[in-house]
Parts: structure tokens; sequence; C-alpha cells
């Protein structure tokens, strides 16, 4: 089987975008937790929120 046949190349892309998409949301963490990170608890808080959306997504 050829490695360009459609469906190979809609998995590579998928793969690829799910990286992307996975990347995005770690660096968002990562942006978010800096700027609450004066908050204190606050910060555990949505920490909690984003790592239970982040489950839902990956």
């Amino acid at each position: 089987k050829p490695l360009s046949s459609p469906l190979y190349l809609v998995v590579r892309f998928f793969l690829f975008f799910s990286h992307q998409l996975v990347s995005l949301i770690h660096f968002f963490i990562l942006l978010l937790n800096l700027s609450l990170n004066d908050f204190g608890t606050q910060t555990n808080l949505s920490m909690k929120l984003l790592m239970s959306l982040l489950r839902l997504t990956v």
C-alpha cells in the first residue's frame, strides 16, 4: 500500500492537529497559572477546572 493514501493523510493530519491543540492548551494553562500566581488558592481551583477540561478534550 502506498503511504500517500487518503486515509493515511487524514490520520497524519489529525495526529499533527491534535498535537498542536494539546500544545496550545498546555501553553494556555501555563499562561493562566502565571497570571493567577498571586491569588494562591484561586490558582488551584482554576488548575483543577482546566485539568478536567483537558481530560475531556484529549
